[in-house]
C-alpha cells in the first residue's frame, strides 16, 4: 500500500508539472540570447557544501564574461556564505516550501519568484545541478525568466533522477553532455562552462570574508593559541554518514598527547546533542557550534591547523580554508559519494567503509586509521 501511494503521489506531481508547463508560460517570450551575454541567472538552490563547489564554476563564469551582470539565487541558509562574492552583481533568496506536497507548492513559488523578484530579460540561465531538482525547482526558476538559453543536466543523467524529475526536461534549450563514469562535482560545473565554449583557468575552492569576520573568530580563538587548533565537525545531516560520537571521544588522549586542541563548529539540535557529549569528556575543548555564520566559521577555519569531520558541507569549507585533515565517508546508501564529493585540490584526504556503525570490523572506519592520518 505505502508502494502504491508513492506511486501515486508521483504520478500526480508528474501530471502538475506538465500541466503547469503546458498551460502557463513566462511572462514575456523566450528572448533571442544576445552577443556578447549581457545577462546571465544562475539557479544554484543546494546546501551548503553544494555552494562552496560551485565557487570555481563562478569565478571561471565571471572570467569568461567580464561584461555580462550576473546574478545568483540561493536558499536562505547560504546567503551569507555568498554575500561578499566579487564574482556576482545580484544576490536573490528563494524560499521554497517544505513536506510531502512541496512539489505542488514549489512550481507555484517558482513561478511567482521569477515574474516579481527576477528580471525577464536574461540572455542565458543555468542551473548547475546535477541531481534531482525536484525538491528544489532551480529549473522552474529558470524557466519561467523567459531566458533565452537555458543549460543544466538532463532527468536521464541518472537513474533515480530520470524518475524523480521526468517532464521538467522542458524547462531547458539545452543539456551539457554528462561524463561517462562518475566524477566530481566541481568537474560537473565546470562542464557546464567547457559546454557553453568557455576556458577554465582555475577550480581551486574559495571563499570571502571580511574584516569583522576576522575579529569574530580571532575572539572567539583566543583561548587556543598555544595549542594547535583542530576544526572538529561531529554531525554530517544523516545518522548514516555520522561517524559515533564515541569514536570522536576515544581520539581525546591522542589529541592531548599531541597539543591539539577541538575546535567544534556546526549548528542544529543533533550537533548540539553530540557536542555536550564530546564536551563532557573534553571540558577543555573551544565548543562554538551555533555561534558562528557561516562567514565566520570559515574565518575560525583560518586560524586553524587542521580539520575532522564527515560527508558534509563544513567539510568544503575547511578545503577553502587550505586545511590538513581527515574527511569520513560511509558508502552504504551512495557507494559514488567518495569521488563525487570528496575534499577537491585538497590536503584533507579521505577514509571510507561501508557503514558509520557495524559489528563487522571490515565494513569500519577505525580509530587507528584516523589517527594515522591525522599525524601525517
Amino acid at each position: 500500500m505505502k508502494k502504491y501511494l508513492s506511486w501515486v503521489k508521483h504520478r500526480l506531481e508528474y501530471l502538475y508539472l506538465r500541466l503547469a508547463i503546458i498551460i502557463t508560460s513566462p511572462r514575456r517570450h523566450h528572448i533571442q540570447m544576445r552577443q556578447p551575454l549581457r545577462k546571465i541567472l544562475v539557479v544554484r538552490l543546494d546546501e551548503i557544501g553544494d555552494m562552496v563547489l560551485t565557487t570555481p564554476f563562478l569565478r571561471e563564469l565571471r572570467r569568461n564574461y567580464p561584461y555580462a551582470e550576473i546574478t545568483l539565487v540561493v536558499k536562505p541558509a547560504v546567503y551569507n556564505l555568498v554575500e561578499l562574492c566579487p564574482y556576482i552583481d545580484k544576490i536573490n533568496i528563494f524560499t521554497k516550501a517544505n513536506g510531502r506536497w512541496a512539489v505542488f507548492q514549489n512550481i507555484n513559488r517558482a513561478k511567482k519568484f521569477a515574474y516579481k523578484e527576477l528580471e525577464q530579460d536574461y540572455d542565458l540561465a543555468i542551473v548547475p545541478r546535477f541531481d534531482s531538482d525536484l525538491d528544489y525547482m532551480a529549473g522552474a526558476i529558470a524557466f519561467y525568466t523567459g531566458a533565452g538559453r537555458r543549460v543544466g543536466y538532463a532527468p536521464w543523467v541518472l537513474p533515480h533522477k530520470s524518475k524523480s524529475d521526468a517532464g521538467m526536461e522542458k524547462f531547458y534549450t539545452d543539456f551539457v553532455p554528462a561524463r561517462d563514469g562518475v566524477c566530481h562535482e566541481v568537474e560537473r560545473n565546470l562542464d557546464i562552462l567547457r559546454y557553453l565554449g568557455c576556458s577554465i583557468e582555475n577550480s581551486n575552492l574559495e571563499l570571502w570574508i571580511d574584516e569583522h569576520d576576522e575579529q569574530v573568530a580571532r575572539k572567539l580563538l583566543s583561548t587556543g593559541k598555544r595549542q594547535r587548533l583542530l576544526v572538529l565537525v561531529l554531525s554530517a545531516g544523516a545518522k548514516h554518514k555520522e561517524w559515533p560520537v564515541k569514536n570522536y571521544i576515544d581520539l581525546i588522549d591522542f589529541f592531548r598527547q599531541e597539543n591539539i586542541l577541538p575546535v567544534l563548529v556546526g549548528a542544529g539540535d543533533n550537533t548540539r546533542a553530540y557536542a555536550d557529549e564530546f564536551c563532557r569528556s573534553c571540558p577543555e575543548s573551544i565548543d562554538l557550534i551555533g555561534k558562528c555564520s557561516l562567514r565566520e566559521t570559515y574565518a575560525v577555519m583560518k586560524q586553524c591547523e587542521m580539520y575532522l569531520g564527515g560527508d558534509t558541507g563544513p567539510t568544503h569549507i575547511a578545503v577553502a580554508a587550505g586545511l590538513s585533515g581527515v574527511a569520513l565517508f560511509f558508502t552504504q546508501h551512495a557507494p559514488e559519494f567518495p569521488i563525487r564529493f570528496k575534499p577537491f585540490n585538497s590536503h584533507i584526504r579521505i577514509l571510507s567503509a561501508k557503514y558509520a556503525i557495524s559489528s563487522d570490523s571490515n565494513n569500519v572506519i577505525p580509530i587507528s586509521a584516523v589517527i594515522n592520518l591525522l599525524k601525517r
